[in-house]
């Protein structure tokens, strides 16, 4: 339960949300509140890697190749890749993070 009420705080500052809430969105709620949830986990979380392995793989599968919102800088996308690789195991170039030729 910790986990949860780290996410409601790191997450969710700006909501009034309990961690009962966030745990029930995780498991049963709609496809619109695990995106949203996801995002913000993305965005905020200070352990983002475990607090995705709380989706299953299908939605992990179907969130992670969301588009992400056009503002968000590169460094979300580097991160994001990362986060595919380390969790669905998507092979996908990294801009930055790739072996220098010497």
């Amino acid at each position: 339960m910790q986990q949860f009420e780290r996410i409601c705080k790191e997450c969710f500052w700006d909501y009034a949300i309990s961690p009962e809430e966030v745990q029930k969105i995780i498991v049963d709620g709609s496809y619109l509140d695990k995106k949203k949830l996801f995002f913000k986990i993305l965005f905020n979380s200070t352990d983002r890697l475990t607090d995705l392995k709380l989706f299953s793989e299908e939605d992990l599968q179907h969130l992670l190749n969301e588009p992400l919102p056009a503002a968000k800088s590169t460094y979300i996308e580097r991160r994001l890749g990362v986060l595919k690789y380390l969790l669905i195991h998507e092979k996908t170039p990294v801009k930055g993070l790739e072996w220098k030729k010497v």
